[in-house]
């Protein structure tokens, strides 16, 4: 799929990133936002730098190495590296030349104002050193194929669907709003909410209500105080209440009264996904475990007072049968309200991969997305009542593998589930027909690669948070 080249040339301008990776091989960080460097904050290797990895790199491996390596730095505001992403183009695997080590050695000048910042650097090795250099990730297209794959999607005309979009550009949106989007949800009146990178947005019978730090409690960003941070995840519960992820701080607006939740009021620390359950619990996870509210008081389950491998949670589901599904980068847990299992010693899926994302349907079966992350592969797995596993891929490629995925949505009413792959686009699997549908931007109407929420509201219809705006999915023409 063409896709897999990370067009980011649709990423215009400087924008706040929550754990975006913009290369194949991925690597865990403490810094929770940051902005891409597009050649005006100032971030800069200083002048030892190249000769600190040079130190860290192993002796051996670099005197083999031969190629190139992109990869995707974070500087913190004090000045440390962190490596969050990489594509090696050489002859020697990342975790044998240390790369990671070596990367993370260095000390960079911060950015002015201070703020953490995502830069790209290429390189080049040869004859057992290596240059440097700085690329923008704005002009840089890093293509991922494989000869004996199609890679180009499925054939436009077998496609089901299209899709209908929502932009400022296009009249749908206010024209303050962003293009850059993350978070969407649907209540139970029918209005579709909005997360974007410059504000909330609440459509209803085609009518948009915006809200702003200007109008709102939503907060301002600390770079530029003109506008409104970054909202990035949203959730409807079961009351009508609508749940806002915006960095430090989680709003919930229920009967149009606002209520803000910081670290002033509550253990929220950077929520990262929302989960509510049948009992209207709110569960928060974060890289400090996962917060639970229950409308009164907050508890917090953590590696101390739990099961889970570690407090830096990927993913959290809990099934019809109140069981807790928690997927780490450490390794899968279960809480059946009894006892925990820890899968890191299973021999299923469950102790070779990493759960990113979980679903029981109707009939009780349970549906995994695996992450693609490091050696653990990503995919679509199906643990059925009987305890037996099925695997489900499209034939043509492994994109599902190596791929980082960033939602999935299982629709019931037509038996269909929806997985968004970061950087390529979405994928169907039609559970009844046995059949897969990839729609890219090359294919079909789709208006970005990165989708980083789906949704459905209450007429089975489909929504999605995009880094080009948002689409609602339609009967094809």
């Amino acid at each position: 799929m063409r896709q897999l080249c990370f067009i980011l040339l649709l990423l215009a301008g400087v924008f706040v990133a929550s754990a975006q990776y913009l290369y194949p091989e991925h690597y865990p960080v403490n810094v929770s936002t940051f902005t891409l460097d597009d050649g005006r904050l100032g971030v800069k290797p200083l002048p030892d730098a190249w000769g600190r990895m040079n130190k860290t790199f192993n002796p051996k491996a670099l005197k083999q190495a031969k190629g190139t390596i992109l990869v995707q730095i974070v500087v913190d505001t004090a000045g440390n590296a962190h490596l969050l992403s990489a594509d090696n183009k050489t002859e020697v695997s990342s975790k044998v030349l240390r790369l990671e080590k070596a990367v993370n050695s260095t000390q960079w000048k911060p950015a002015v104002p201070k703020q953490n910042v995502s830069v790209s650097f290429l390189f080049t090795f040869e004859n057992g050193s290596f240059t440097g250099k700085a690329v923008s990730p704005f002009e840089y297209i890093s293509e991922q194929k494989e000869e004996s794959e199609d890679n180009t999607g499925s054939d436009p005309k077998d496609l089901t669907y299209s899709f209908r979009l929502y932009t400022n550009s296009n009249g749908e949106l206010p024209n303050k709003v962003a293009t850059m989007s993350r978070g969407v949800t649907a209540d139970s009146t029918g209005a579709v909410w909005m997360g974007t990178d410059n504000g909330l947005v609440r459509l209803s019978n085609r009518k948009t209500t915006l809200y702003t730090s200007a109008n709102s409690p939503l907060t301002k960003p600390i770079y530029d105080p003109t506008r409104t941070a970054t909202i990035f995840e949203l959730l409807t519960d079961n009351e009508n209440a609508v749940w806002i992820i915006q960095g430090w701080n989680v709003f919930r607006i229920k009967d149009g009264e606002w209520t803000r939740f910081d670290t002033l009021n509550s253990p929220v620390y950077w929520g990262r996904h929302l989960v509510v359950d049948r009992n209207n619990n709110i569960w928060i996870t974060s890289w400090n475990g996962i917060c639970k509210y229950d409308g009164a008081n907050w508890t917090v389950m953590d590696s101390l007072n739990s099961g889970i491998p570690t407090n830096k949670v990927l993913s959290f589901y809990i099934d019809k049968q109140d069981r807790q599904w928690v997927g780490t980068f450490s390794g899968n847990a279960m809480f059946d309200g009894q006892k925990w299992t820890d899968y890191r010693s299973s021999k299923t899926p469950l102790g070779k991969n990493n759960i990113g994302h979980a679903y029981q349907d109707r009939d009780g079966n349970m549906w995994f997305y695996f992450h693609a992350y490091k050696d653990s592969k990503g995919g679509l797995y199906k643990l059925d009542t009987k305890g037996k596993w099925h695997r489900y891929a499209p034939t043509w490629t492994k994109v599902l593998e190596t791929e980082a995925g960033n939602d999935m949505l299982y629709d019931e009413s037509r038996n269909q589930i929806w997985l968004s792959v970061n950087a390529v686009g979405l994928f169907m699997y039609d559970v009844a027909k046995d059949r897969w549908e990839a729609y890219t931007t090359e294919n079909s109407s789709l208006p970005s690669g990165y989708i980083m929420q789906l949704t459905q509201d209450r007429e089975h219809r489909i929504w999605g948070a995009t880094f080009n705006g948002f689409f609602q999915i339609v009967d094809k023409p």
